[in-house]
Formats: C-alpha cells, sequence, structure tokens
C-alpha cells in the first residue's frame, strides 16, 4: 500500500500532508526507491512532506543554445507530494516555511519563467546559468543542485557571477555572458575545454552534451 501511495504522490506533482502514523511505513519505501523526503511541521496528527527523486546517473544539463529540444530525456518533474485521498487533510496543500533546505525558490522560477518566454523553451538556472533541456528539469536542478541557497536575496539570485567575479544581470540576453567567459581567463583555467574549437564548459557533462549536438559530434571523447 505504501509503495502505491508513493507512487500516487510523486505524480500529484504537489505537496501534501501525510499522517503521523503512517510516516515510518513511507520513509522505508522512500528509501528503498532512492527517494527523498522531506519533513515539515507537525500539525494536528500530520507531518508536511515534499519528494524528490534521486538524480540519475545519466542525466545531463545541456550548455549549447543550438540544442534541438526533440530530447526529452530532461522532461523529468522536480516534483512535490500530496498524499491520497486517505491520507491527506483537503486538497489544496501550500508551501510551508518550515522546510529545512530546499523549496527551489518556487516564486521566483515561477517569474522567471515568464521572463523567459514559453514553458517548452530551454530554461537558464537563475542561480548558475546551467542550462536545461525544460522548464520542468531546470527546477529539478535548482531543487538539487541549489537547495542550500534558500537564504539568497532576490537581488543575489538575480545576477549571475562569473569566476572572475564580474557580475551579470539574469534578465540581459544570455549571450553577453557566454561570450565574456569564452575569452575569461579565470573561467576558462576552471573549465573543461573542447580540443576541437577550444571552447569552455562548466562540466564533463556539458562538454559531452556539445559533442552530440555539435559539428564534431562524431568525435570520440577521450576528456
Amino acid at each position: 500500500m505504501n509503495v502505491a501511495n508513493l507512487v500516487k504522490l510523486l505524480n500529484s506533482g504537489k505537496c501534501g500532508k501525510i499522517r503521523v502514523e503512517n510516516l515510518s511505513g513511507l520513509l522505508k519505501v522512500a528509501k528503498l526507491l532512492k527517494i527523498e523526503l522531506i519533513k515539515g511541521q507537525k500539525t494536528g496528527g500530520f507531518v508536511k512532506i515534499e519528494a524528490v527523486p534521486a538524480l540519475l546517473d545519466n542525466e545531463e544539463i545541456d550548455d549549447d543554445e543550438d540544442d534541438e529540444d526533440e530530447d526529452e530525456k530532461f522532461d523529468l518533474k522536480r516534483v512535490k507530494v500530496e498524499c491520497e485521498q486517505s491520507m491527506i487533510e483537503g486538497s489544496d496543500s501550500q508551501d510551508f516555511d518550515s522546510m529545512n533546505d530546499s523549496r527551489f525558490f518556487a516564486e521566483d522560477l515561477d517569474s522567471f519563467e515568464y521572463e523567459e518566454g514559453n514553458k517548452q523553451s530551454k530554461a537558464v538556472c537563475p542561480v548558475c546559468n546551467i542550462t536545461c533541456k525544460s522548464w520542468a528539469g531546470m527546477k529539478r536542478h535548482v531543487g538539487h543542485a541549489h537547495r542550500h541557497n534558500k537564504d539568497l536575496t532576490p537581488e543575489e539570485r538575480d545576477v549571475i557571477i562569473c569566476k572572475c567575479g564580474l557580475s551579470f544581470s539574469k534578465h540581459a540576453k544570455r549571450r553577453v555572458f557566454r561570450e565574456h567567459r569564452q575569452k575569461c581567463r579565470d573561467y576558462r583555467n576552471q573549465a573543461v575545454m573542447c580540443k576541437e574549437c577550444d571552447l569552455p564548459f562548466l562540466t564533463e557533462g556539458h562538454l559531452k552534451q556539445h559533442y552530440r549536438t555539435s559539428s564534431h559530434k562524431s568525435v570520440t571523447q577521450g576528456h
């Protein structure tokens, strides 16, 4: 029964309240399925929870602005949990202040989404400027990679900071920062370089994605 409940909760895409007596069993199932359950306040015999599926080993984040959107493997939901009807108190659960780590900047991400345009477009992380394949994938990235950044002010989250210390507004065209980092010595010293075109990338994953989508994608990666 707990497995069925957990699957329904993940698919619902919402946070919710679970009865205290049901929490232990759900935690055991979540551990087996490698799903992180974030617990919140206890009120009236209920505990507020949020579920975060573990990142898959083969998940990669796109850093190439010309990549096509037909590949849907990043279209994974950064989901919140809502307990099924027998375990929930009301159907409209809300985010809660007592979460001890990640709220993934929900309000900021929503506003950033509309500034950037269509939901189906590639989404840029407002914290580290990584480009994800989908809006849902970007939310999931922020929830995992920046869970400890929840105390940043809106002003701090409004800028992208290069390795050299220069700041770039997230509202400016991304090409400005992209062109800067191709020439920035500090950024390039810490980057993974493409041996074919000498472009810098933040991680090996970004470089592999570049090889798959660029004109030299057939080159064997020995990086």
